[in-house]
């Protein structure tokens, strides 16, 4: 403890008693007594000598910012920037297979089809938060490939024709939807803005939980809103949806993400939302 050591290239060590000046230690002659002098602890009347810190100049007991002759300085190891290897293994998974299409419907044709849903009183019944057409929606959860096919309005494939050519070319080479769902957010019965109703507004879920889904197209009418996606690794991607907006998700964005409607505005939101199932 009061003493500091370190060896020189010719076998011999310089050696500093506590508080001491420097000699020289022959420890070639006899190691073991050498040592014994070395482990021996300082006299009482001394005080400790105290360790100097750090890896540089002047540690081993060395004063002066000399080091010993001839002693090979260690080899530094390369540094390794943790927080970037970190933050490059939790980059961001881009979101493929999502797009929104750069032209929206017109005001006449939102319009028009407000105005059907309110003649057709489709949710005069408070209960009801969407209507299917087309394929059935199973009890339990799925779409039911076997149930008989309920019409889609005209209104809806006519809503299909005029989005159709703003749509990705791996979509409308698919062919049509065979379910279509009309679903409404923070509406009452009279289209109304009824922000209670809080529980028309899915969480996070995906549309291929049951079904192979081999697309999803939405029409977003009424107001803004985002759709916020999300994967297994709590990655996150929000898209912002605007008012009379086509948007469309196949491959990875249905696979891979899930997916949750937010910041639903005055005066609430109709959707309409177009699906290929297949299995």
């Amino acid at each position: 403890v009061g003493a500091s050591v370190r060896l020189r290239a010719d076998g011999a060590s310089w050696r500093r008693g506590a508080g001491g000046p420097m000699s020289v230690i022959d420890l070639t002659d006899d190691a073991a007594a050498a040592e014994e002098e070395v482990d021996a602890p300082p006299p009482l009347h001394e005080p400790p000598a105290v360790a100097a810190s750090g890896g540089g100049k002047g540690c081993g007991g060395v004063t002066g910012g000399e080091e010993a002759e001839g002693a090979e300085q260690p080899k530094k190891r390369p540094r390794v920037n943790a927080l970037a290897l970190l933050m490059g293994a939790a980059r961001a998974r881009p979101l493929v297979g999502w797009e929104v299409a750069e032209e929206r419907i017109s005001e006449a044709l939102e319009a028009h089809l407000a105005t059907w849903v309110l003649r057709e009183r489709f949710f005069a019944d408070e209960s009801k938060k969407v209507r299917n057409f087309g394929l059935a929606w199973r009890q339990g959860g799925g779409h039911d490939l076997a149930a008989p096919f309920r019409p889609i309005p005209s209104e809806l494939k006519g809503l299909w024709a005029a989005i159709l050519p703003t749509l990705p070319s791996t979509i409308a080479s698919m062919g049509e939807p065979n379910q279509v769902a009309l679903k409404r957010y923070h509406l009452d019965g009279a289209c109304h803005y009824a922000p209670h109703r809080s529980g028309d507004v899915l969480g996070y879920h995906c549309d291929c939980q049951f079904n192979d889904v081999r697309y999803v197209v939405g029409v977003s009418l009424l107001s803004d809103s985002s759709l916020v996606f999300r994967n297994n690794q709590k990655q996150v991607h929000k898209r912002i949806i605007l008012q009379r907006a086509t948007y469309s998700m196949v491959g990875e964005a249905l696979t891979d993400w899930t997916h949750a409607l937010f910041d639903i505005r005055h005066p609430g939101r109709l959707s309409v939302t177009y699906r290929l199932v297949c299995s």
